[in-house]
This record gives structure tokens, C-alpha cells and sequence, in this order.
């Protein structure tokens, strides 16, 4: 996987979904994946429905890369609230990943 990769994928979710910001984390994010590492996302969006529905279908939209993925959709108040609590990984998303999209003109 390189970063041509990363950001091809990182286009398909912001031109199917348009997201606000999206966080590459993790051993990618970090440098230190290797040809059986998964990509993990950090997808910062507002949503209505079940947030388990639109990773699915995030999941869906980059099948045809073929490369495992950890998709984790959440609005910004959600990370506000819960980046410093324990057993959530947006405090760490946030400090150790790399934004590969951000939306301007809000």
C-alpha cells in the first residue's frame, strides 16, 4: 500500500459520502505498516441513521481496493465529547494520525 492508495480511497469516501475530515491512524498513519496491515479511517461526518450502516457502506465503496479496513465514522461533537475517555480511540486518532481530507469553505 502507498499513499497514491491512501488518498484514492480517501476521494471514493469523500465523493460518495463528503465527509467533514478524514484521519489516516495507525500503523499506516505512523509509518510502520507493512504488506499485511490494515488501513484505519477516522471519517468525521454528520449523520443521521446508524453510524454501523454507513461504515458498512463506506466498507462497500473501497471493497474493490483490496485492502483491509477499519472504518470509524463519528460527527464532531462525538469526538469533542469523547476524545480524553477511556476505551475510545479518537483522543489517539487525533494526536497520532495524519489527515488525509479536510473540507474547506464551512
Amino acid at each position: 500500500m502507498n499513499e497514491h492508495t491512501v488518498q484514492s480511497m480517501a476521494k471514493k469516501i469523500v465523493n460518495t459520502f463528503s465527509p467533514e475530515k478524514i484521519i489516516v491512524f495507525g500503523s499506516w498513519a505512523r509509518n510502520e505498516s507493512n504488506k499485511d496491515s490494515d488501513i484505519d479511517f477516522l471519517v468525521i461526518t454528520s449523520y443521521k441513521g446508524s453510524k454501523r450502516d454507513i461504515q458498512a457502506a463506506m466498507r462497500r465503496a473501497l471493497k474493490g481496493f483490496g485492502i483491509p479496513k477499519d472504518i470509524i465514522v463519528a460527527s464532531k461533537e462525538e469526538i469533542e465529547q469523547k476524545k480524553d475517555l477511556p476505551g475510545y480511540i479518537y483522543g489517539t486518532a487525533l494526536r497520532e494520525g495524519r489527515v488525509v481530507y479536510e473540507r474547506t469553505g464551512q
